[in-house]
């Protein structure tokens, strides 16, 4: 099992049984970050090209299905944060 904590003083496991385990704490090098880098404006776009393609590609039924306010609100995030960047 992996964890991630910001600080291990305050970090607990608990097995099912209620027994303490103690973790195995890697060196900082080896851990993941636990936030994700903002994406740049070329990521983004890149992003709004899959999401074209991955339309494209989808059959003619479902191409003139109508989308849901989820999928039509995904496309708006992803084009507005692509205008609000600035690299």
């Amino acid at each position: 099992m992996e964890c991630a904590a910001m600080d291990w003083v305050n970090f607990i496991r608990v097995d099912d049984m209620g027994n303490e385990v103690i973790p195995k704490i890697q060196d900082k090098d080896d851990v993941k970050p636990l936030y994700i880098e903002k994406p740049t404006k070329s990521d983004l776009i890149k992003m709004l090209d899959e999401m074209i393609e991955s339309i494209e590609r989808l059959p003619t039924n479902a191409m003139t299905a109508p989308i849901s306010n989820y999928d039509h609100c995904a496309a708006l995030i992803l084009i507005a944060s692509i205008l609000k960047s600035k690299d």
